[in-house]
């Protein structure tokens, strides 16, 4: 399961390195004049905090509807699930007044059990795809993400890690209104989330992102990132700390 989740997403860092070489070509054939611009620090954080918005399928809200769907198993109830691997697939969409979103998700997921039949862990897979308008971006993308949820069995506490990969394309509307294409690679290293509460404990991760400018500007920002009970991650870019709620 774990090898399927990275080569989807592998297979979509490969489409998105390939789109944003025909596109830097495309603009420079068809502009030479064109001044190339590098995106901004607040463009790149606007980038990340789509990446973990809970209205528009992000991180968080993926890991967290990852931990609900271990209820069942907590609680040991139904038949045993050992060995099965399930699926479920659903649509929604988000009119707020920062924010409309409309996306459609697929899960996957698989129960391990210990020697006595009990479920001590899950593979968790899902893929969603949509589009969204912010207050200041408009886009289009695809999320992938892989969790490994442990602790099914013992503790308070459900203990994820894992990989989320969203690509896209995003146009800014605001400043030069440029457009950008994107990948978004977030490690989940672990978070830790109340069992029947499903509330954030605590949670920290790394990302990468890369991707190209409607300019012709090429980027790669690496850095990190802490998810607090409070409903709000903390992302740090180029030493620079800045907060926003998922």
């Amino acid at each position: 399961m774990k090898q399927q989740t990275w080569w989807i997403a592998t297979l979509l860092l490969g489409s998105c390195v390939f789109f944003t070489s025909c596109q830097k070509e495309e603009i420079i054939e068809s502009d030479p004049d064109l001044v190339i611009q590098e995106p901004t620090e607040e463009e790149v954080v606007e980038l990340l905090e789509v990446a973990f918005s809970s209205q528009a399928s992000g991180l968080t809200q993926e890991a967290i509807e990852a931990a609900e769907h271990s209820e069942q198993y907590i609680e040991k109830t139904g038949e045993s699930p050992c060995g099965l691997t399930f699926d479920s697939i659903a649509s929604f969409t988000v009119d707020r007044p920062n924010i409309q979103a409309s996306y459609t998700t697929e899960w996957e997921w698989t129960i391990y059990c210990n020697s006595l039949n009990l479920p001590t862990n899950m593979d968790f897979n899902r893929t969603g795809e949509g589009s969204f308008e912010t207050t200041r971006f408009t886009g289009e993308d695809t999320a992938v993400s892989g969790f490994e949820i442990n602790n099914l069995l013992s503790g308070p506490n459900l203990d994820i890690s894992g990989v989320y990969t969203r690509s896209g394309v995003q146009a800014s509307k605001v400043g030069d209104q440029n457009t950008f294409n994107y990948l978004i690679n977030l490690s989940l290293h672990q978070l830790l989330i109340q069992k029947f509460s499903w509330e954030v404990v605590s949670g920290d991760g790394t990302f990468d992102l890369m991707g190209s400018t409607s300019t012709g500007a090429s980027y790669n920002i690496e850095g990190t990132y802490v998810l607090s009970p409070n409903g709000t991650v903390t992302v740090t870019v180029n030493g620079n700390i800045y907060t926003f709620n998922w």
